[in-house]
């Protein structure tokens, strides 16, 4: 098998082995139905671990389709949409020798799909973070492992392929990781993210400034507090059974405001997973 994007069988009897990540994505659009999506990481037919979808409509969720299915482990899943109905997927995809690479794919209204590698320049890479701005402009932000420390790095789509990385922390020796991709009320895109001093990790932010991002500062709050507290826990829809046995999962705020996938680590009160 290639890396190739295609649906796989899911293991008989309708069995789904323990998942790495869920993620839940919350249509938004005035202009297209309101859905609530999840993807989800778990182990397929051939020992790998693929990528699997289920929407839920109204109250029940589908039979879940596998989406990646090739010879690499396809783990931490993000997945934003735009006003215009595109749908942006981002994943980390590690291979046999070690190397863990940023793969995307987009799935656009008219049904067309694009798919390819994020080139970041680094061979091991984590944690992505999707989000798709006001001018339908698709975004994503990620770690990558220079073997020194860990960076936060972040490209742009412009419709036809993805720009440079632009580095969004300052170039130093001590990691910064788990970047979040938000959207300030004003429209501006800034990266949060935990950055490492002398006494342990603390927030800090960066804001697009139309050719890069602005230098690192201090988050005024932590972006994890922040994004629970404005988190409507008690209107988060319950996951699929089939993806109980999760190690992590991600909420996309279907109001498409602020931080558009919210991991679980952000969001403690989300039903926890099973052992």
């Amino acid at each position: 098998m290639n890396n190739s994007w295609y649906c796989c069988r899911l293991p008989r009897h309708g069995v789904i082995l323990p998942g790495l990540v869920v993620v839940l994505l919350c249509f938004a659009s005035a202009a297209w139905a309101r859905q609530t999506r999840a993807v989800w990481s778990a182990a397929g037919e051939q020992g790998h671990l693929d990528l699997f979808e289920s929407t839920l409509s109204p109250q029940t969720w589908s039979k879940p389709e596998c989406l990646v299915s090739n010879e690499t482990e396809n783990i931490t899943p993000a997945i934003a949409e735009g006003a215009d109905g595109t749908v942006l997927l981002a994943w980390i995809a590690r291979d046999a020798s070690g190397q863990a690479l940023l793969h995307y794919l987009f799935r656009f209204a008219g049904g067309k799909k694009l798919q390819g590698v994020v080139d970041t320049g680094f061979a091991h890479n984590y944690a992505p973070s999707v989000l798709i701005d006001n001018r339908n402009t698709p975004w994503v932000a990620w770690a990558s492992d220079d073997g020194t420390d860990e960076d936060i790095y972040a490209s742009r789509f412009d419709g036809r392929a993805w720009s440079s990385a632009y580095r969004v922390n300052q170039d130093d020796d001590t990691p910064d990781i788990k970047p979040l991709l938000t959207l300030l009320p004003s429209g501006e895109v800034q990266v949060v993210w935990p950055g490492f001093d002398t006494t342990g990790y603390r927030p800090y932010q960066a804001t697009w400034s139309g050719s890069g991002f602005s230098g690192e500062r201090a988050a005024k709050e932590d972006p994890a507090q922040a994004a629970h507290n404005k988190t409507a826990c008690s209107a988060l829809p319950p996951l699929p059974a089939m993806a109980a046995k999760r190690l992590m999962a991600t909420i996309f705020n279907s109001e498409n405001k602020g931080l558009q996938s919210v991991p679980e680590w952000v969001a403690p009160c989300m039903p926890k997973p099973l052992p």
